[in-house]
């Protein structure tokens, strides 16, 4: 329980204040993130607000439901750890953002909650540098 000189915020990535005058003083601890604030899945993670993905943080078996972006949605295949998640409907030729950085582009379109992997996203990676044949 938590008396009334305490402010405590509950959910992930929080952590409670330390009382109300330090608050009040700019001394207390803030929490770092209040999770009424997230619409997402605690089984997704997001890293950047600029992200159309997700990353899966637990392994997801089709059928399973989740909240993406506030929306309810029922994962059509297997996403294993660590995989993409669609969080949005992404075009053909879109770019797919993870970590706010582009990483890639889809060559098909992919549905909201659809599982984004090398199947249906390709690279834009190009070496900065060539080695020579010999050296291979």
């Amino acid at each position: 329980m938590h008396g009334p000189a305490t402010q405590c915020y509950t959910g992930l990535w929080s952590r409670p204040a330390v009382n109300d005058r330090q608050n009040r003083l700019g001394r207390g601890r803030q929490p770092y993130w209040r999770w009424s604030d997230v619409r997402d899945d605690p089984k997704l993670l997001i890293l950047n607000v600029a992200d159309n993905v997700a990353i899966v943080r637990t392994r997801l078996k089709a059928g399973d439901l989740v909240a993406v972006s506030g929306v309810p949605v029922t994962v059509s295949a297997e996403i294993p750890l660590g995989h993409k998640l669609a969080r949005g409907p992404i075009a053909a030729g879109e770019k797919i953002i993870k970590l706010g950085a582009p990483i890639g582009y889809a060559t098909e379109a992919i549905a909201l909650g659809a599982h984004v992997h090398t199947h249906n996203i390709a690279s834009d990676y190009i070496p900065t540098y060539t080695l020579p044949e010999d050296s291979l």
